[in-house]
């Protein structure tokens, strides 16, 4: 029986904007659905389960076909919402099948035993920023079968803060930052200020300083807040 999925959106080819696999390119699945109301979420359209579409896997890897017809592409990043909300082992088995490598982004307050078919597990909890700040499951801190990641998002001390006593918890985790981008700081010159700022905080930080990388929100760069880019 094919299982019906809530999807958002599909869109691609473009670049993954965020996390370790920054600037590759990929076909994003947009999962609709997520069990958070962060401040700040850039997302706010993939939140209410009842605004998405119902699609089963066969449509969707059509769709990834159609985006992909010259086949340029190998990636896959599975978002949202909060993806881990959903059944979406079939379908993760399906696109690796077709030779797709399949990422995921969540923020981590769900668990689902799918999540070990992926390549890469981008996991970015949410800072006192979002206002909306969840613990992370313990039973997923110890998920090391795979990739997994941590990026945090961050807006200032506060989150720095947050993600200071993350890495001293867990220091075997592998952590991205990222500059928070939200109404006025995603104006590019804005944002290249906060990212400047972030960098020499966290270069200059003897525990930050352990981070795997700085990022910038690239898609936000190069775009600005447009969707299906």
């Amino acid at each position: 029986m094919k299982v019906e999925l809530v999807v958002n959106e599909i869109f691609g080819p473009t670049i993954q904007g965020e996390g370790p696999d920054i600037g590759k390119p990929c076909i994003f699945i947009r999962m609709q659905g997520c069990d958070g109301e962060c401040k700040w979420c850039d997302t706010k359209y993939a939140r209410l389960f009842d605004e998405g579409t119902i699609m089963d896997e066969t449509r969707i890897l059509d769709k990834v076909h159609e985006l992909n017809r010259e086949g340029e592409v190998s990636t896959v990043v599975l978002t949202g919402g909060n993806p881990a909300l959903q059944p979406l082992s079939s379908l993760v088995r399906t696109l690796k099948a077709h030779g797709y490598r399949v990422t995921v982004e969540t923020q981590g307050s769900v668990w689902t035993p799918w999540l070990t078919l992926m390549d890469l597990v981008t996991v970015s909890p949410k800072p006192p920023s979002a206002e909306h700040e969840q613990p992370i499951a313990d039973e997923f801190l110890k998920f090391e079968a795979l990739n997994v990641v941590f990026k945090f998002v961050v807006f200032g001390t506060n989150d720095l803060e947050y993600v200071i006593d993350f890495i001293q918890t867990y220091p075997n985790k592998k952590v991205y930052l990222q500059v928070g981008t939200w109404g006025n700081s995603a104006v590019p010159d804005v944002m290249l200020f906060d990212y400047r700022v972030l960098v020499q905080t966290v270069t200059h930080h003897p525990v930050l300083s352990k981070v795997e990388a700085i990022l910038p929100q690239m898609h936000v760069l190069l775009w600005g807040k447009r969707r299906g880019v």
